[in-house]
């Protein structure tokens, strides 16, 4: 099975990779290419794309060093929820790089009633965890509004009662993995399944302790 390996740094759009991944063994890269794909029907969406490629013990490894997108590309969805960066631009751009994995990347995809090949990408995803500080309260201490409902905030341990407040904190950034398996169906490229995973640690992992047990606190990632 063959495998091809994308590795995604974008800079002009605000997506900013780490230098992922951290295997460097492999041999050099080739000389800058450049391509320009339309990414709507119209072709009012368009982007330039500069990348460069190496063999790594027989795995092509692709990296994107940079992408220029017209104005109509800020005109696309957009959601960030905290430590999720949903952009449109971005996964529209990867279905095209996709489709056109032949013609940019030498892929020669199987037929599907043959065999299927992977193709994935790196990139950057931020990460977050939640802390909490906790407060020991008196026994009958607690006042609530007319028509409060339980279950009330605080809870038994041990002989004491605690309440705890969480807050959403940054946990560094994440570099993550894109895997498509991909073949030919006709003349369309066709994916049969899509992974996205982290392929490191988050850089704040460990920063964050349980008060109470020691333990680190996982970040999570927004692969």
């Amino acid at each position: 099975m063959k495998q091809i390996i994308i590795l995604l740094m974008f800079t002009s759009l605000n997506i900013f990779a780490l230098d992922c991944p951290t295997d460097t063994s492999c041999g050099t890269w080739s000389a800058p290419e450049h391509i320009q794909k339309n990414l709507t029907a119209s072709g009012i969406v368009y982007a330039d794309i500069w990348y460069r490629q190496r063999d790594c013990n027989g795995v092509i490894e692709y990296i994107i060093d940079s992408v220029h997108a017209n104005d109509n590309a800020s005109l696309m969805d957009s959601v960030e929820y905290l430590h999720f960066n949903f952009k449109s631009f971005f996964e529209i751009l990867m279905i095209a790089l996709v489709e056109d994995a032949d013609a940019l990347f030498n892929a020669n995809t199987p037929d599907c009633s043959q065999d299927t090949i992977q193709l994935a990408h790196f990139y950057t995803a931020s990460c977050g965890v939640w802390v909490k500080c906790s407060y020991k309260i008196e026994e009958d201490s607690r006042e609530c509004d007319t028509g409060y409902e339980p279950p009330y905030p605080e809870y038994d341990d041990g002989p004491d009662k605690w309440v705890d407040i969480y807050k959403w904190q940054s946990c560094g950034e994440v570099c993550c993995k894109r895997t498509y398996s991909i073949c030919k169906q006709g003349s369309e490229i066709k994916i049969t399944q899509y992974v996205k995973q982290p392929d490191d640690d988050c850089t704040g992992q460990g920063n964050f302790k349980n008060w109470k047990t020691g333990l680190d606190i996982p970040c999570q990632d927004g692969c």
